[in-house]
């Protein structure tokens, strides 16, 4: 039956457009900045079935900008309360909510092959390069985006149409969103960025716990115990907030977030099936420990922010900045801001990202190293999140109305949107020129050899006994000089479902062959099932990189040495003719120029320095 609704959308796209968006099959990867936006634009537009995925929870920060959330929403999932306020927009809309990992082996290529569309709002390189890998692998179009300040941009990846996600060498990243830190931190900045972002403020900024909200989703009809829950928490943080300002209270924030909530997170058993579990600390056994050293610095330091620090170095500098801190907000109403250059502000963020390094069994850091680390945070900015999902909105419509002249990548600077030009596959993409295969296979019983017998079954171009070299990403399992781990089974290497195994050609004549291992059925007997010949393609010959031009020598000089070079004027100065020495007018260097959008620096790397990709 179509809704007045409906019947608008319809009058406005056309109808041939409203039924292939009404019958189209989505997913959202990330509910965040831009997934928010999206979500409510595809709700808005028409989609009926439509899935969207995010790990994380919501933090008090997130709600500047992602709309979808309010301060009752602290510390539920993301995707879930998406969909519960996008829901409103339009009920007649199907919405499955995933809290969970888009790496999970789960979600693998024949996951990824019911969709139509897969439009990408993640802000880490990794999980983007997952998405796009797994796009290309199950042919399934993407449409990536993303945003730094007030810049942003959307592109169209269709496998050998248009440029892919790592056609492009990517810069790396010098910045950090925040709501990439808070579920599961995996490296130093990350801990630095929650330290600095999220603790400091909650400790000593500005309160903005408010009951009101919680007792309103109460009124609503929410789950009774899950706000009971959470004002417990908000509650427990209140007081934590209190004690901090009196004796001892810096032991009580240590049991707090150290201790206690971590072993709220470890009750989440689904977030530590493929990660490593983090470990709490007990402040008695941690206070002398002279485990956990940091990798830089020295012993001995005359700079004491470049000494080496122990488990037990940063438990009594926790404790003491934040005795230092206490004194402060006990004499002022006015927040205590992070400053580089504020001793006390630094040692505390010092010490609390090294603690919670040591919990995610993260290298812990110097002061001084925090010191450099620290701040490297651009703001989102919420019109700019609105105006890329828009766009991003537009070209799904194009894929699916199957208009590729409009699917130029868009590029947005502040002030206006640029329609950039088309840019064919690169023919050295270590990823979109892969050729890309899905193998069902039991991973604790098929052996790597039995692994390479299967391909050379597969490839005809592999039967002549051709040379070849095996990789999970850039970890070496085998070439010819290396065959150690030919009789072990797959599982033994760290390979499992949702595994990308690469096939290199030694002779460098094929292209690469990209190996997805999926699953078997489960009534299937053997350890691999061989895949119909007409499923795949066979790789291409490899294009050849063009060799380097030698330049020209420079002629040589037939004048005279430049001691023969001067006038002498009527008052005896001497005056040396340096007209061969000026520099020649400017030439084009062939220089690659990079937009480094993580903070819009552009940098001129020479062609001597390109990054090669093989």
């Amino acid at each position: 039956m179509t809704t007045f609704k409906d019947s608008q959308i319809a009058r406005v796209l056309g109808e041939k457009s409203f039924n292939r968006i009404s019958s189209a099959k989505i997913l959202i990867v990330g509910a965040g900045g831009i997934g928010c936006e999206l979500l409510k634009n595809v709700v808005l537009t028409g989609f009926k079935n439509v899935h969207i995925i995010d790990l994380d929870t919501i933090d008090l920060s997130n709600l500047n900008r992602q709309f979808l959330f309010q301060a009752r929403h602290i510390k539920r999932s993301k995707s879930e309360v998406a969909k519960e306020t996008a829901s409103k927009f339009n009920p007649d809309v199907d919405i499955v909510a995933h809290h969970d990992n888009i790496k999970a082996p789960q979600y693998d290529i024949r996951w990824f092959s019911q969709f139509d569309i897969v439009l990408g709002a993640l802000d880490n390189l990794d999980a983007r390069r997952h998405v796009n890998k797994m796009c290309l692998a199950s042919n399934t179009p993407l449409i990536e985006s993303g945003t730094t300040g007030y810049s942003g941009n959307v592109q169209v990846i269709i496998k050998d149409k248009f440029e892919c996600y790592d056609c492009q060498v990517k810069p790396t990243p010098k910045t950090f969103p925040v709501c990439t830190i808070r579920s599961t931190p995996s490296a130093p900045i990350h801990t630095i960025v929650w330290s600095k972002s999220y603790l400091l403020p909650q400790v000593f900024g500005q309160a903005e716990e408010d009951d009101s909200e919680l007792d309103k989703a109460a009124d609503e009809g929410e789950n009774a115990d899950e706000i009971n829950t959470l004002k417990e928490e908000q509650h427990a943080f209140k007081k934590v907030r209190q004690a901090v300002r009196t004796e001892g209270g810096a032991k009580v924030l240590f049991d707090k977030i150290f201790n206690s909530d971590v072993k709220r997170l470890l009750e989440m058993e689904d977030m530590w099936k493929n990660r490593q579990k983090p470990r709490p600390l007990e402040f008695d056994d941690c206070v002398n420990s002279s485990d956990f050293t940091t990798e830089g610095g020295t012993t001995d330091s005359a700079i004491v922010d470049q000494r080496k620090m122990t488990l037990g170095d940063n438990v009594k500098l926790f404790i003491d900045a934040t005795e230092r801190l206490s004194a402060r907000a006990r004499e002022t109403d006015d927040p205590i801001e992070f400053d580089k250059d504020d001793r006390d502000t630094l040692d505390f963020v010092s010490a609390a990202s090294n603690l919670r390094s040591i919990v995610y069994s993260i290298v812990p850091k110097t002061v001084f190293e925090v010191k450099e680390m620290a701040g490297n945070i651009i703001p989102a900015i919420a019109t700019t999140n609105a105006i890329i999902a828009g766009v991003q909105l537009l070209k799904a419509v194009n894929v699916l109305n199957d208009e590729m002249d409009l699917c130029k990548p868009a590029v947005y600077l502040g002030s206006q949107l640029i329609a950039a030009p088309f840019e064919p596959p690169n023919p050295f993409c270590t990823a979109c020129r892969d050729t890309y295969i899905s193998l069902p296979v039991d991973e604790s019983k098929l052996t790597l050899g039995e692994f390479i017998t299967t391909l050379r079954m597969l490839f005809k171009v592999y039967e002549d006994d051709r040379e070849l070299s095996i990789f999970e990403k850039e970890r070496l399992l085998y070439d010819p000089d290396f065959e150690d781990n030919i009789n072990k089974p797959l599982k033994d290497l760290g390979c499992q479902s949702n595994t990308f195994i690469t096939v290199v050609d030694e002779d460098g004549e094929f292209d690469n062959v990209a190996v997805v291992l999926t699953p078997l059925p489960e009534d299937a007997s053997e350890s691999c099932i061989l895949p119909s010949q007409d499923s795949f393609k066979q790789p291409g010959k490899r294009v050849k990189k063009p060799e380097p031009v030698e330049p020209e020598p420079e002629p040589v000089s037939r004048k005279r040495a430049r001691e023969e070079e001067y006038t002498e004027t009527a008052d005896g100065v001497v005056c040396i003719d340096d007209s061969e020495d000026e520099a020649p007018p400017a030439k084009a260097n062939n220089a690659t120029i990079t937009l480094d959008d993580s903070d819009d620096e552009v940098e001129v790397v020479p062609p001597s320095k390109k990054t090669r990709l093989d």
